[in-house]
């Protein structure tokens, strides 16, 4: 949640239009910090917009991140399982 708040903070227009389009989120879920700074990175490279979080109880690791939606961060987070899919009700 941390990451969605910074992200609609720091790119309120994206959000604004987000919400108007589909309001859907998906959470996925990452092995470590380097692989969710190489995320970050990634989208970097190809012009998504992202916010990336440290958490300070943490060492301050990078602990979230919110990517800009769309057909590119789908792509981007394709190969990432769904967070917390163990405890999701089927």
């Amino acid at each position: 949640m941390h990451a969605a708040f910074e992200f609609a903070v720091d790119h309120p227009d994206t959000t604004r239009q987000w919400r108007l389009d589909s309001n859907f989120l998906v959470v996925v879920a990452v092995p470590d910090e380097a692989q969710l700074h190489k995320l970050d990175y990634a989208a970097d490279c190809l012009g998504i917009r992202s916010t990336i979080v440290r958490e300070p109880d943490y060492d301050n690791q990078y602990t979230a991140l919110a990517l800009e939606p769309g057909s590119f961060a789908r792509k981007l987070c394709a190969e990432y399982p769904l967070a917390l899919k163990e405890f999701a009700m089927t």
